[in-house]
């Protein structure tokens, strides 16, 4: 894939523990109208683990159109949601289905900047909120309304 489309898929990847964890504390249900079960707690757990060592390795392999074990480890991290479910990080990308500013964007770019909103309501810790943003400034993901293409 070029590097924009797997960075974004990265970006969608991310949330999956933010929303797993939201939507097992809260007790929400799953895309497939169950709870989150102590595995896919697990299993949105280890996504998150995987992207954050290997996820920055995986986006330079694919810029330098090399097959290597991180990438692979990193390409079935998308394979979530009917295991943890959706909470607002995907709620925000819905939002910006309608902004016409936000148009050109791609879904997981959006997703990443909803994780950002949705560790800001939650009021996660400092360095949790830190390594994500570390994370998307490393990816070139959006941490910005501006970037999402949002000007006004």
């Amino acid at each position: 894939a070029p590097r924009r489309p797997f960075a974004a898929g990265l970006g969608d990847a991310l949330s999956t523990w933010f929303e797993a964890r939201a939507c097992k504390n809260s007790g929400a249900r799953t895309m497939a109208r169950g709870n989150v079960s102590n595995t896919g707690l697990m299993m949105a757990r280890l996504c998150y683990d995987l992207l954050m060592e290997k996820g920055r390795d995986a986006l330079a392999a694919v810029e330098r159109h090399e097959g290597t074990p991180a990438l692979e480890d990193v390409s079935g991290t998308r394979q979530r949601l009917e295991n943890g479910g959706m909470a607002a990080a995907h709620a925000v990308n819905d939002c910006f289905a309608q902004e016409p500013q936000a148009h050109g964007m791609y879904h997981g770019e959006k997703v990443a900047f909803g994780t950002l909103v949705q560790l800001v309501l939650e009021k996660a810790p400092q360095e949790e909120l830190e390594q994500v943003l570390g994370f998307l400034r490393d990816t070139g993901l959006p941490l910005t309304l501006a970037q999402l293409g949002v000007k006004e």
